[in-house]
């Protein structure tokens, strides 16, 4: 017999995008109702985005995507879920 674990996320689950500077470390959190980002780490003042680049666009998208499925996949008769990684054993 063999088992399987799956990670299932709703999107209605999903709440935001973290990001997390690779310099200083800091974690910022942006709401799935976000319509902007930072272009640079709070803390520190490294370079992040650079305004409606590509990168910048794909990330607002992916907000607005994440938002807008969940609230229109409200009530249906299935559901959508994201399957992602098993998080890393201790």
């Amino acid at each position: 017999m063999t088992f399987e674990t799956k990670y299932l996320i709703e999107l209605s689950d999903i709440l935001g995008l973290e990001f997390e500077c690779n310099k200083c470390h800091t974690k910022i959190l942006f709401s799935v109702d976000a319509t902007k980002t930072l272009w640079q780490c709070p803390a520190c003042g490294e370079d992040w985005l650079n305004p409606q680049t590509t990168e910048h666009n794909a990330i607002i998208n992916l907000l607005k995507l994440v938002k807008n499925s969940a609230e229109a996949l409200q009530g249906r008769r299935f559901a959508v879920r994201l399957h992602v990684s098993a998080p890393p054993t201790a």
